[in-house]
């Protein structure tokens, strides 16, 4: 995809969409940064024309809530966030804004089980993601408490497994 199409259905110039991608405090930096990533597969573009590598890596878990707004761009978040983990290793030292921490620990949790119940059923993860629908990339993150699963998925997941998903609130 050339760089110029990827504003085809804004109402802006690509050099009002550099401004806004050189200031992530600007309002619509993650609207404008989710648009140009679920559009260009080129990293070495984007970090060259468009948004900053370490702003890129600091913001990602926004930019990938705001990509997910669209079922279309899972593709295209599978991409980046495998990107995002080789530019984790440009900048070892720079902590990644967090998001809930509980949240980690519960997604740690359920991933433990899918994995645990996916090893019972004698499934690799090729062929259990393939039943899924999703990248064996995106069932490993899964598995590791590294990506959330929205519940509708893990419904979906528990199933596929023979398994019912019981959530309890508790005090």
């Amino acid at each position: 995809m050339t760089s110029t199409n990827w504003l085809w259905d804004k109402n802006m110039s690509e050099e009002q969409a550099i401004i806004i991608l050189k200031d992530e405090k600007h309002p619509d930096f993650f609207r404008i940064a989710a648009t140009l990533l679920s559009r260009n597969n080129s990293a070495r573009e984007v970090f060259a024309k468009y948004l900053d590598s370490l702003e890129f890596y600091k913001n990602w878990l926004a930019i990938k809530r705001e990509m997910r707004k669209d079922n279309w761009n899972l593709p295209r978040i599978e991409y980046w966030q495998a990107i995002h983990e080789k530019v984790k290793e440009k900048y070892p030292n720079i902590p990644l804004r967090k998001e809930k921490s509980e949240m980690s620990k519960l997604s740690k949790i359920i991933g433990t089980k899918l994995k645990e119940e996916r090893e019972k059923n004698k499934l690799t993860q090729v062929q259990f993601a393939k039943k899924m629908e999703i990248s064996q990339q995106m069932l490993s993150r899964i598995e590791k408490g590294q990506e959330n699963i929205s519940i509708n998925s893990l419904q979906k997941v528990a199933s596929r497994l023979g398994l019912k998903v019981n959530i309890a609130l508790t005090k």
